[in-house]
């Protein structure tokens, strides 16, 4: 390889490096600063998440109580735990969509005092398959601890506080949920980079194609 051509491949794999979403074991949890009639805001490292549909309140992320606390529900499998006190609070059966401002990559929803005992609470994430990665069968939730069972795209819980974890890449959430007294969710990642859009991958395509194009005719001309 000549190089020149070590050069353009120097600067493909820059541009490549720079494009691709680097993911993290670590999680990112949405900050909830402000609501009105049919939305929750809030921020997501660099990134804007907007929950929208039926609830009751929120817990604002900087002056809320800590509902997360103990920890061990959210903290199995290297999940880290939600880092502030913010929630969306339901008490009504309804219909709701987590929006982010720009795609994520495995996205999280943390639950907290899904359903009771004797009265079980079901989540229909309608096309969004997801894995519970974390859960409080064992304890180490405020409400104690709980059990939860899933079925296709639903997770029904009786007590359950834990997390699920989205695989792939989401502009937004859409679910389902029935009545309670009270539970609530909160939603992170697993990095706060957002996916490119399809015009970035093509316009990087296009570039390289033309150095390597350019590598090429020079190398042929000698």
């Amino acid at each position: 390889m000549t190089s020149l051509l070590r050069r353009y491949s120097a600067i493909a794999a820059t541009v490549l490096l720079a494009v691709t979403p680097q993911i993290s074991s670590a999680q990112t949890w949405a900050s909830w600063t402000s609501m009105n009639a049919g939305n929750v805001f809030g921020t997501l490292g660099s990134n804007t998440v907007t929950y929208t549909g039926t609830f009751n309140s929120y817990e604002n992320s900087n002056t809320g109580f800590n509902y997360w606390i103990p920890s061990g529900a959210y903290s199995q499998n290297s999940v880290v735990p939600p880092s502030n006190a913010g929630l969306i609070r339901f008490v009504s059966a309804g219909r709701g969509s987590i929006v982010f401002g720009a795609p994520v990559l495995d996205p999280y929803i943390a639950f907290n005092s899904v359903g009771q005992p004797g009265l079980p609470v079901t989540y229909d994430f309608l096309t969004s398959p997801f894995t519970v990665v974390s859960n409080n069968n064992a304890g180490g939730a405020y409400w104690g601890p709980g059990s939860y069972t899933t079925s296709g795209n639903t997770l029904t819980g009786r007590e359950f506080s834990g997390v699920a974890k989205f695989s792939g890449t989401y502009s937004q959430i859409d679910f389902t949920f029935d009545a309670e007294n009270w539970h609530g969710i909160t939603v992170g990642v697993g990095s706060t980079n957002v996916v490119p859009e399809p015009s970035t991958y093509a316009l990087m395509a296009a570039g390289l194609a033309g150095l390597f194009a350019v590598a090429r005719r020079r190398r042929q001309a000698r």
